[in-house]
């Protein structure tokens, strides 16, 4: 059964007015593959008292978007949600094959095949999405990652239940980063830690440990 998450994040009203002005928002980004985060996963304006909750359940995209700083991912083909430990196909006709289980695949990964031939794309981008709630309102799967993976060529992607969070006032959900350009607060879920409470603290500009 998957894990169920929340984290908590809490701005002092005079805080929040200066945050506000400055039209920043929160801003959160998953790991995928242990590498630093490459894509926005959510942002969104900021309270006094904000819950953002997910549950461990993926999907995954194609889209031929550039994987480039500052460049917004446009999802072409999805399949959700998908089974980990499997393999999903990206055929010709741009559509996901249904997963095949495949033992050399962890359960906590998933791989994608890129059958799409060369003629028609060198090379597509993909990657893995997950559904949040935020604030009380219900998301979509947003893209986790950004991986161009060439015609022919494979790509195994494993989520982390590592979230960053910051505010900045640059990027949208599913926008690209090459590198997250401020100080951000790195938060690690997983065994008994499913709940998480945080601050925001002026003299450091990060959430903090409440």
């Amino acid at each position: 059964m998957a894990n169920n998450y929340e984290l908590s994040l809490q701005i002092d009203p005079s805080e929040l007015a200066v945050i506000s002005a400055a039209g920043m928002n929160i801003t959160l980004a998953k790991p995928v593959g242990g590498a630093a985060p490459n894509v926005i996963w959510q942002s969104f304006d900021p309270f006094e008292n904000n819950t953002v909750s997910w549950t461990e359940q993926y999907g995954i995209y194609a889209a031929t978007s550039s994987v480039e700083h500052g460049a917004t991912i446009s999802k072409l083909s999805t399949f959700s949600p998908a089974e980990g430990g499997s393999t999903y196909t990206f055929l010709p006709n741009a559509v996901f094959s249904p997963g095949v289980a495949t033992s050399d695949i962890p359960l906590t990964s998933y791989r994608i095949d890129n059958a799409m031939p060369a003629s028609k794309y060198r090379a597509l981008t993909f990657g893995l999405t997950q559904p949040a709630v935020i604030n009380g309102v219900p998301g979509g799967f947003n893209a986790l990652n950004a991986d161009m993976v060439l015609s022919q060529a494979y790509d195994t992607l494993t989520p982390f239940t590592v979230v960053y969070v910051w505010l900045q006032a640059n990027f949208a959900s599913e926008t690209m980063i090459s590198q997250i350009n401020t100080s951000y607060t790195k938060v690690t879920f997983g065994g008994t830690v499913t709940n998480v409470s945080l601050k925001f603290n002026s003299a450091s500009g990060t959430f903090v440990q409440l």
